[in-house]
C-alpha cells in the first residue's frame, strides 16, 4: 500500500515538472552508473512539493526499544486537529491544499525515467533534513490509542511523546516492486540535553535492521 500510494502521489506531481539533469554519481551513490542511465532528477521542494503527508505514521509503524518513532516531514503545528494521522496522506482538493498548506521541512530529489508515464514508481527518492522533528511515543500507549483506527494530533500529544529534533536526517527510498528498500539514518537531541540515533533498513517490507538509541 505504502509503495503504491507514495509512487502515484509523488510522481503524479512530479510528472508536470521540467526535469533537471541527473545528479552526479556521488549524490546517488546507492545507484550504479548503469542504473542511472536514462534517469532524470527532480528536486524537492523546488520542482516537486514532496509527498502530501505530514509524518511517517499510519502507512507503517517504526518501532524499536519500546518506542514508536514518528519523523515529521512537515511542521507538527500545521497538522489540522481533526486530521487522522493514520490516513497518512492528506491530498489537496476542494477543501484546501491538504498537507501542502505547510512547506516541506527537508529537501531532496527523486530519480525517474524522463518519459515515465503518470503514476510510475520513481527509481529512487532521497530526503535530507537538518532540523527535523522526530517524536518518540511509548509503544504500548501508541498501540492502545490506535485500536480504533484514528490518531489525531491532540490525541498524539497526550501519549507523552519525547520531542526530538534530528540534526541529521537522511532517507533513501526505492519504491518499485522487486526493488523496494527504505533506509533512514537520523541523529539528534532532546530539550533535556539527551541525544538519540535511529537507523532503519527495510528491504521488501522486511526490517533487516531497526535500531534506536537514546543516551
Amino acid at each position: 500500500m505504502f509503495r503504491t500510494i507514495l509512487a502515484i502521489t509523488s510522481l503524479g506531481l512530479a510528472a508536470a515538472c521540467t526535469p533537471s539533469p541527473i545528479a552526479p554519481v556521488e549524490q546517488v551513490a546507492s545507484l550504479s552508473r548503469s542504473a542511472q542511465a536514462g534517469l532524470v532528477r527532480r528536486l524537492m521542494p523546488s520542482e516537486d512539493p514532496g509527498p502530501p503527508f505530514y509524518a511517517r505514521v499510519g502507512a507503517q509503524t517504526l518501532e524499536s526499544s519500546g518506542y514508536v518513532v514518528i519523523p515529521f516531514y512537515r511542521s507538527p503545528d500545521a497538522v489540522p486537529d481533526d486530521f487522522n494521522l493514520l490516513s497518512f496522506f492528506h491530498f489537496p482538493g476542494a477543501g484546501g491544499p491538504g498537507a501542502f498548506v505547510t512547506p516541506l521541512l527537508m529537501d531532496g530529489f527523486l530519480l525517474i525515467e524522463a518519459d515515465a508515464p503518470l503514476g510510475t514508481f520513481p527509481k529512487q527518492a532521497v530526503l535530507r533534513g537538518t532540523d527535523t522533528p522526530i517524536w518518540f511515543v511509548p509503544a504500548a500507549a501508541f498501540h492502545a490509542a490506535t485500536t480504533d483506527g484514528v490518531l489525531t494530533m491532540p490525541e498524539l500529544r497526550t501519549l507523552a511523546p519525547l520531542y526530538g529534533i534530528a540534526h541529521r536526517f537522511h532517507e533513501t527510498l526505492h519504491p518499485r516492486d522487486g526493488e523496494h528498500k527504505i533506509i533512514i539514518q537520523a541523529d539528534g537531541s532532546f530539550p533535556d540535553g539527551r541525544s538519540f540515533s535511529f537507523n532503519l533498513a527495510d528491504i521488501q517490507d522486511q526490517p533487516r535492521n531497526i535500531r534506536l538509541s537514546i543516551r
